[in-house]
């Protein structure tokens, strides 16, 4: 399911969350990819990076993700989706 094209990653990425499936999510990501959990926690690799988004998963709560425009460097807010 790895997007293609940088302006569908948003909803790539949405849709491979909302499944629950941290394998789905990981597809997503290069071994050595970074993710800031929040400011000054960054996480480095796969494995870190399973070990926060799994957090998030275990929440089971969906997410929508509202992009206008899309870089290859951006940072992105957690909130519900509507309706929850």
């Amino acid at each position: 399911m790895p997007a293609t094209q940088q302006e569908a990653m948003p909803a790539t990425f949405e849709q491979a969350f909302n499944t629950g499936d941290i394998n789905q999510v990981l597809e997503l990501y290069e071994s050595d990819a970074v993710l800031v959990q929040e400011p000054g926690q960054v996480v480095h690799g796969t494995p870190a990076i399973r070990e926060v988004l799994s957090g998030f998963l275990a929440l089971k709560l969906p997410i929508h993700l509202n992009a206008s425009a899309c870089w290859s460097r951006a940072t992105w807010r957690w909130s519900p989706a509507p309706g929850n």
